[in-house]
């Protein structure tokens, strides 16, 4: 029993020591984003003179930066033709949530930039804020994801591959690059499958670098690239966002594609530039890739510590450009949000074929506008409903302001009263 006992306090005295010693793992050190911006203009999606803004800013507790749990949605859409136009501006809630291992941590954040949704991003980060799993999801649920991705480094965290599943349809993609002795990524290439066993090369770039003009300053671009990687850009349609080196300017980087008969392209050459702005305590430096072959090119922008915080497409008008915004975890955070209005709608059927009962518990009773708009903005239909109650339910039926079906697709609803707005995503699937 003596010795039983010995064992006991030994143990209690060990997992004493181990807490005292910084064994027990502290609140992670990483830069999150608190705020995002686009904004774009003319082009196939609205015609030519239209513009849309769209920004979001994330809220939470001063205590727990890096846990989400509101944001701040801000949409504009002005088009010529007042049935057009489209504000919003509302709080909405966001089920963050931060989960602490040994080696790495658990972070749900918001995801899918454009067009904003409920979506969230699930990543499993170290502690030195390098990615080692990502998904993105509708649900809570971090298996019911429709993107996941594996990132793997080399002994010098260096990014040398990553694989991507899509599951609706089903599909992987993957990257794999060649690093020189100095650990600088020189040739790159990607990979797609429909069922991770038989892969097909679809992409290949070479990189060639400036070797007497390193960087003076301590970037981390492969560190944070994925902090806002392409496979989630791409969901907001946009494309390339090209590897930089921590230390050595990239000088061209050479591009083939392979089309889905397995010929290869021409190689597209794209020339790269860097411009530093020195600020006081802040750097920024730009770099722009342009392609003599393709007649455009990309602008970015990079904080001190190789954060992306803006993308622009030089030609492509129906493409947005994007800001960022970060802070640090440690010694910052967005101040709580403002007390949410208490509204809750539903919509059942959804996806709606016929008719669909929209359900709705508001503040306070107060005469309402529920207004109709397809996912570019546009207004469908307007109704006004004046004598109403603090909750109940209404009809709502799948057509315009003519009375014309609305076709196969998503739309959002926007429910506005007295000091109050919401927005709820409907699907139509007849």
């Amino acid at each position: 029993m003596k010795t039983k006992y010995k064992c006991l306090l030994l143990s209690l005295l060990f997992m004493t020591l181990a807490i005292s010693t910084g064994w027990a793992q502290d609140y992670p050190e990483i830069y999150y984003m608190y705020h995002y911006s686009w904004a774009a203009s003319g082009g196939s999606l609205g015609g030519p003179d239209w513009s849309s803004h769209e920004s979001s800013v994330y809220y939470s507790s001063e205590d727990n930066p890096l846990c989400i749990d509101s944001l701040r949605y801000m949409y504009s859409h002005d088009e010529v033709g007042p049935d057009f136009d489209v504000e919003i501006d509302e709080i909405r809630p966001f089920n963050g949530h931060l989960e602490l291992f040994p080696d790495y941590f658990i972070l749900r954040s918001p995801a899918r930039y454009y067009p904003s949704m409920t979506q969230y991003r699930i990543s499993k980060i170290n502690y030195q804020g390098y990615y080692l799993e990502d998904c993105l999801t509708n649900s809570l649920d971090p298996e019911d994801y429709y993107l996941k991705a594996w990132h793997y480094y080399d002994d010098n965290m260096h990014h040398v591959s990553s694989v991507v599943r899509y599951n609706d349809p089903l599909k992987y993609t993957k990257f794999e690059c060649i690093l020189d002795t100095q650990g600088r990524r020189i040739e790159e290439t990607h990979y797609s499958s429909p069922d991770s066993l038989d892969w097909q090369a679809t992409k290949h770039i070479s990189y060639e670098y400036l070797f007497d003009q390193p960087f003076t300053l301590n970037w981390d671009f492969e560190k944070h690239a994925l902090y806002v990687p392409g496979y989630l850009m791409e969901q907001c349609g946009i494309g390339d966002i090209f590897y930089l080196n921590d230390d050595y300017p990239i000088q061209l980087l050479s591009m083939m594609t392979r089309n889905s008969e397995g010929q290869w392209s021409e190689p597209v050459v794209f020339y790269a530039e860097y411009a530093m702005l020195n600020e006081p305590d802040y750097d920024r430096i730009y770099v722009s890739f342009f392609s003599l072959d393709l007649g455009y090119g990309y602008n970015l922008r990079y904080g001190p510590h190789g954060l992306l915080e803006q993308y622009m497409c030089d030609n492509a008008e129906d493409i947005p450009s994007f800001d960022f915004f970060y802070k640090h975890s440690v010694n910052t955070s967005v101040p709580h949000s403002p007390q949410m209005p208490d509204i809750r709608l539903n919509l059942w059927p959804n996806p709606v074929k016929q008719t669909a009962d929209l359900h709705y518990s508001l503040p306070k009773a107060s005469p309402l506008q529920i207004s109709t708009y397809n996912i570019k903005g546009q207004l469908l239909k307007r109704e006004q409903h004046n004598a109403i109650k603090q909750s109940g339910q209404l009809p709502w039926s799948p057509s315009d302001a003519g009375g014309k079906a609305l076709s196969n697709g998503v739309y959002l609803i926007r429910v506005e009263g007295a000091g109050f707005a919401a927005t709820k995503r409907v699907i139509v699937a007849k």
